[in-house]
């Protein structure tokens, strides 16, 4: 049975990808049709604002999503590579957008104040940034070592004798 793991992979992402477009047509279409249907009077320039930056970011999210699921095709139409992993890199971050959009149209459904959920989204990527890139640049200690004078070698080897020596406790 050749390519049988790309197969699996292929049938596995196929069933994430439907669930994913089931998600976010279902939640799309119950916030367009109580808020901008039912309740249009308090649908206002904000909710607009707020409705178009989750859409774009649930089309983007779904567009890198889907084009690391895609799978490769031989010049025959040979299955060769299922896609990759959904579970793994950064589509877990595209995952996380479109659940937080989702829950975030939800909720906004009974509120407006559920719209500050979607400020999580910088928060996060900002504190990625600081962890992974900024941090280690700024607090990094200088890779040149550093000289000891002689009162100082022997106060640090004095202090390493008594650390190593056995205390008797009664």
């Amino acid at each position: 049975m050749a390519n049988s793991g790309a197969k699996k992979r292929k049938i596995q992402n196929d069933k994430e990808m439907l669930k994913l477009r089931v998600i976010l047509l279902v939640s799309n279409l119950l916030y367009i049709v109580y808020r901008m249907v039912i309740h249009k009077d308090s649908f206002g320039g904000w909710n607009w604002f707020s409705f178009i930056t989750m859409a774009l970011l649930n089309l983007l999210a779904y567009k890198l999503i889907s084009a690391s699921a895609a799978p490769t095709f031989s010049a025959e139409g040979e299955l060769i590579d299922g896609g990759n992993d959904l579970s793994a890199g950064l589509n877990e971050y595209y995952f996380d957008i479109v659940y937080i959009c989702v829950i975030t149209q939800v909720i906004g459904l009974f509120t407006d104040k559920a719209l500050l959920l979607l400020l999580t989204i910088p928060g996060f990527a900002f504190y990625k940034l600081w962890d992974m890139v900024i941090k280690p640049w700024i607090f990094t200690p200088d890779s040149t070592p550093q000289v000891e004078d002689e009162k100082t070698k022997k106060k640090r080897e004095k202090d390493e004798r008594k650390a190593k020596k056995i205390k008797y406790i009664r």
